[in-house]
């Protein structure tokens, strides 16, 4: 792993050797990202200090029955009127998200393979093993090819479109839950209307 000079002083103060900065880097942190994240640890900021809580008349407002009523009329009417929208921000790659899966495609180990197989069946996505059906995966080039193409392809999605909850033999992808919540929040025969934000590239 190449490390800027400035920081190898740094590094070598904090203990940290070339095949740990090695294996940090198949997960995507950068010896820089390194350094921050130690010194957070060895000097953390002050904890924050709570002045008091929220109560009554105090940050927090009780509404009178009428005026509760007013305010959830006016909430029906938005979301009649089509006013209502819901708001879903950028999503970039899920690159982090499956940095593991393609550390361990490059650096495979049997009881890691395994255990990816124990935990395979409450996924929402699929990884394939490459020996799946020829008993315990083993380290050969099938497995670790198959592992890394599916944990790539996985990894070049938006996170919107990786598949997020399984619901039956149906995998939702965060963006279908997306739309499945706006639809409860307007209530049925109403209109949802979303804003997504989308990464440029995709």
């Amino acid at each position: 792993m190449r490390v800027h000079p400035a920081l190898e002083p740094v590094l070598e103060q904090l203990s940290i050797d070339a095949a740990e900065l090695e294996r940090l880097q198949r997960k995507g942190i950068s010896s820089a990202e390194v350094v921050r994240q130690l010194e957070l640890l060895r000097s953390p900021p002050p904890a924050l200090r709570l002045d008091r809580p929220a109560r009554l008349g105090d940050g927090i407002v009780r509404l009178d029955p009428q005026d509760e009523r007013r305010r959830l009329a006016a909430c029906d009417q938005a979301v009649h009127d089509g006013r209502v929208l819901r708001f879903v921000p950028a999503s970039g790659a899920a690159s982090r998200m499956f940095a593991d899966l393609i550390s361990l495609a490059a650096d495979p180990l049997p009881a890691e393979l395994e255990r990816l197989r124990a935990v395979l069946p409450r996924l929402p996505f699929d990884i394939d093993l490459g020996d799946r059906d020829s008993g315990p995966p083993s380290v050969s080039n099938a497995t670790t090819t198959a592992v890394g193409e599916s944990a790539s392809a996985l990894a070049s999605l938006p996170k919107a479109l990786v598949p997020f909850h399984r619901e039956g033999d149906h995998a939702r992808t965060a963006a279908e839950e997306h739309l499945f919540e706006a639809a409860q929040l307007v209530g049925a025969g109403e209109c949802a209307r979303l804003h997504f934000t989308v990464a440029r590239g995709y």
